[in-house]
């Protein structure tokens, strides 16, 4: 069973989804989805499964929204297919050991404001397993202490990042932008 939300949307930020049927934001009226509505957690051994239901309430375009105040594990790399995604806010993503937090397959992820963070190698931010997908990286934070990072991206855009300890490899041929002015590595 589906349940189609067509109209606008409130919710505070706990479970209100949960069990074995599904929700689709259908309307656009949905500006923002956040994680904690599928279960996930602040400070949780691992949120994947509640970012998976996240996404795939998203019909085909909006946005995930973090909470300053959050910390989210994902032990599983989240697929957000050929859809138009946005990782937004405050919050932190923690990745577990070779796990990518997002893979697309031709749709574009915009990810902003978000700080992540691993302690293990084999770990990356997106994963593009088509050439069409899009990525916009930007205002973001990351802290890896052991790095390992490997990001494969398409027509994308990396602006005004503050990278700390991380080894970029991987990164492809695809018309990536690094803008150096505006991207701090150390």
């Amino acid at each position: 069973k589906t349940l189609t939300v067509n109209g606008g949307f409130e919710a505070e930020l706990v479970t209100i989804f949960s069990g074995a049927g599904s929700i689709v934001f259908g309307g656009t009226n949905i500006r923002e989805i956040y994680p904690q509505w599928f279960g996930a957690a602040n400070g949780a051994a691992d949120n994947s499964a509640a970012f998976t239901k996240t996404v795939a309430a998203i019909t085909s375009k909006g946005n995930i929204k973090l909470s300053a105040d959050a910390v989210f594990r994902l032990l599983t790399t989240v697929a957000c297919g050929t859809k138009d995604i946005g990782i937004i806010g405050k919050g932190q993503i923690e990745l577990g050991a070779d796990t990518y937090a997002f893979s697309t397959s031709g749709g574009i992820l915009r990810i902003s404001d978000v700080v992540f963070t691993t302690v293990t190698s084999g770990t990356g931010i997106v994963a593009s397993a088509v050439s069409a997908s899009q990525g916009i990286f930007e205002n973001n934070k990351v802290i890896s202490l052991w790095g390992g990072w490997h990001n494969y991206w398409n027509e994308s855009v990396f602006d005004g990042n503050d990278i700390t300890m991380w080894p970029v490899s991987n990164l492809g041929s695809y018309g990536i932008h690094l803008p150096g002015s505006n991207n701090k590595a150390v």
